[in-house]
């Protein structure tokens, strides 16, 4: 990102989480707040996790993500059987995800909406790579991939592969 008028160092594109006592604040050290979303009744933050422009919180309800350039929070609500579980969460430079007991959940910088890709119910997930601009999951079937930027989905060595709106911009799962 680049730095302010002031000359001081200070990015102005990124974002940071303040988690207040009945809400979630997004700010940017420049500029001061960008959104907030106050908790329901009985919603608690479990988890939240900033790199650079992207941000993802987590509550026992929903996930939450922003960027830097956004105004508003994006959300995702989590299924009932999801809000008992601390999920696995990776945030890099533009591309999060969130590993939850049967989905996974992931939003990038460029396009700050939730995707997800449902787990089948015996499917293992047998790691998570990442790196600034792409987080893949890698399953006892199948390689589920999220970028950043997506023209098409990479090549690979496998037959079958699905690349298309029905997984979201940019997700490829083989």
């Amino acid at each position: 990102g680049a730095a302010d008028d002031r000359g001081d160092g200070v990015d102005a594109d990124v974002v940071s989480i303040v988690p207040l006592e009945r809400r979630v604040l997004a700010v940017n050290p420049v500029t001061g707040p960008v959104a907030e979303t106050p908790l329901a009744v009985n919603e608690t933050l479990l988890v939240f996790r900033t790199r650079g422009r992207l941000g993802v919180a987590v509550t026992n309800r929903r996930l939450l993500g922003i960027t830097s350039r956004s105004a508003v929070w994006a959300e995702l609500r989590l299924r009932v059987s999801e809000g008992n579980h601390e999920p696995e969460l990776v945030v890099e430079e533009r591309v999060a995800l969130v590993r939850l007991p049967s989905r996974i959940a992931a939003i990038s910088s460029v396009s700050p909406v939730w995707h997800d890709v449902e787990l089948s119910g015996d499917e293992q997930v047998r790691e998570i790579v990442s790196s600034a601009q792409v987080v893949a999951v890698i399953t006892d079937r199948r390689a589920i991939a999220f970028a950043a930027v997506a023209r098409r989905c990479p090549s690979e060595r496998r037959r079958s592969r699905s690349c298309s709106r029905s997984n979201g911009p940019g997700t490829c799962a083989s």
